[in-house]
């Protein structure tokens, strides 16, 4: 039995809409996305499940999970930049760390 359900309509993507259950369990947490595809896109996908056979949940899930770490990769990027700019970081050349390193 699940304690909470939770639903969550997601903007549209490329034309294709996305709809994200979650539910919450004791300690456990899941969730269900629920993709509706532009028949273009759902072709590609299939062609590729064939392809490189993997199931399209398991290909959408990859995809996910690499958008994810991308943007938090970004994330990190844009807050270390912003703290270059601000003084409160620096650069350091290819000798400077050749010679911090003993290289």
């Amino acid at each position: 039995m699940f304690h909470h359900l939770f639903v969550l309509k997601l903007s549209s993507l490329a034309g294709s809409r996305i709809l994200l259950c979650a539910s919450h369990r004791s300690t456990q947490f899941s969730a269900i996305v629920s993709l509706r595809l532009k028949p273009v896109l759902e072709r590609k996908l299939a062609r590729k499940d064939k392809r490189v056979g993997r199931s399209k949940t398991a290909l959408a899930r990859g995809a996910s999970v690499s958008w994810l770490h991308e943007q938090e990769k970004i994330r990190i990027a844009e807050e270390r930049f912003a703290r270059l700019e601000a003084g409160q970081s620096r650069t350091y050349s290819l000798a400077e760390v050749k010679r911090e390193l003993v290289l």
